[in-house]
């Protein structure tokens, strides 16, 4: 059975991860390197030279024998091992199932889509990321191995941190740490397998293996900038209709036009006023205003989008979760009941047989609107909502039947706060129609998938 350490390598070699390589020769500030993945273990030194017990298992000239090797591998290996490395993984969680149920455990107490995805580092003795800063908070914890973090005591700005980041790298790594060090501006704390180090953001942090075989799983908590929500709402509006008409007009001047009687008249010798005005300004604002409160002053909208944009994943994930649909007829046959959504739906919910389980790494979220008038009175319409990876389904209050507003908002949150479903998760009611095919289409959609237990 193959260790830990080499199933995560593995994962490095795949084009369905987002790995990267960084490496250093200590004492060289400047030389630190970014190597992205997918990699290839037999060709990329950064993952074959990273371990002096696998370099035995190494093909020629670099295969150690009788005790030492040929001169051409002797001398590569002697340049190599000046340089250390670390192997990073995103993503762990949704390849390994036990490790999405123990941060869904673990974490309980935040909400899923304040949870980034389970990111693991590898290290030989000495490799490490350098001195840099984070925007999110990160819980760092050791899985194997021995490494030393050094802290710093003060939080650093943004502009401080582009004042001190060293030039011409691919890594983000910020000069100064030895002056910080001599002016006793750094926190020492040695971790071995088990403990956990928080880390609050902007907090310049430096972690370095002490061992080889060192293995260290990263939690970050999701954290979106005003900017990047900015830019987020820019992209939704210009595609939702709702939005389009005010997101899409453009700046008028209402009097640009006055001057066009005088076209072919007495020509003036007077300079042409470039001024920007402030009433040229003010239009300007009024427009952007106007386009932005579609968006923030209707409850409705404001609510789609958060919630899209608080369960969306942060990096691009090619062809996950596998919709059943793209499966061939003889695979989802192979499945039986859970490869056709309304079975696996009436497998759980009325024959009480098996689990629904989120698709691991999959942010779940819901909410509760009330639709008014510009968000303003209630109109006695909602609607209750579930989220999924930036997706959104909904039941409103027009066509759920006999199910009010309290009992819709409990089966979605059902179905968004365990990862497991079950029967028993609705409380032993039966689940209204709406709610079916809303869990049918997350199966379809491979963001809910059924196995027996």
């Amino acid at each position: 059975m193959p260790s830990l350490f080499d199933s995560i390598l593995f994962l490095a070699d795949k084009i369905i991860t987002t790995s990267r390589t960084i490496s250093h020769v200590p004492g060289d500030d400047c030389s630190w390197t970014l190597e992205l993945g997918p990699f290839d273990r037999d060709r990329d030194d950064s993952i074959r030279f990273m371990f002096d017990d696998r370099l035995s298992s190494l093909p020629m000239p670099f295969k150690i024998a009788d005790g030492g090797v040929d001169d051409d591998g002797s001398s590569q290996r002697k340049r190599r091992r000046k340089i250390k490395s670390t192997v990073i993984v995103n993503d762990v969680d949704r390849f390994h199932p036990p490790l999405s149920d123990w941060l869904a455990s673990t974490f309980s107490f935040a909400p899923r889509w304040r949870l980034d995805d389970a990111q693991i580092s590898l290290s030989e003795n000495g490799g490490g990321i350098g001195p840099h800063v984070d925007d999110y908070d990160v819980v760092l914890v050791q899985a194997a191995g021995t490494r030393t973090w050094e802290v710093g005591r003060r939080f650093l700005g943004r502009e401080e941190e582009f004042d001190r980041l060293e030039e011409g790298l691919d890594v983000r790594i910020l000069r100064g740490w030895g002056e910080d060090e001599e002016a006793g501006g750094v926190e020492r704390f040695e971790l071995s397998p088990g403990d956990a180090l928080y880390l609050p953001p902007r907090v310049i942090h430096k972690g370095t293996a002490t061992s080889d075989g060192c293995i260290t799983l990263s939690v970050g908590f999701r954290s979106p900038s005003a900017l990047d929500l900015v830019s987020r709402a820019a992209e939704i509006m210009g595609n939702d209709d709702r939005a389009l008409d005010k997101a899409t007009k453009r700046y008028v001047d209402p009097d640009l036009m006055d001057g066009l009687h005088t076209l072919g008249g007495s020509s003036s010798s007077a300079a042409t006023d470039n001024e920007i005005t402030p009433d040229a300004k003010e239009r300007a604002k009024a427009l952007v205003l106007d386009a932005v409160s579609e968006l923030l002053d209707n409850t409705d909208s404001w609510d789609e989008f958060v919630g899209r944009a608080f369960t969306e994943s942060k990096r691009v994930r090619m062809g996950y979760p596998l919709a059943l649909d793209e499966l061939d007829d003889e695979s989802r046959a192979e499945l039986g009941d859970w490869g056709d959504p309304s079975g696996a739906v009436r497998a759980v919910l009325d024959k009480r047989r098996g689990v629904l389980r989120h698709a691991e790494g999959v942010a779940f979220g819901h909410s509760t609107v009330e639709e008014g008038p510009g968000g303003g009175e209630s109109l006695g319409r909602w609607r209750c909502r579930i989220f999924a990876d930036g997706e959104m389904w909904e039941v409103r209050s027009e066509n759920c039947g006999n199910v009010d507003r309290e009992e819709a908002s409990a089966y979605l949150a059902a179905i968004a706060n365990n990862p497991m479903i079950t029967g028993e998760c609705f409380g032993g009611k039966a689940v209204p129609s709406e709610v079916k095919s809303i869990l049918e289409d997350l199966v379809s959609r491979g963001y809910l998938y059924g196995y027996d237990e």
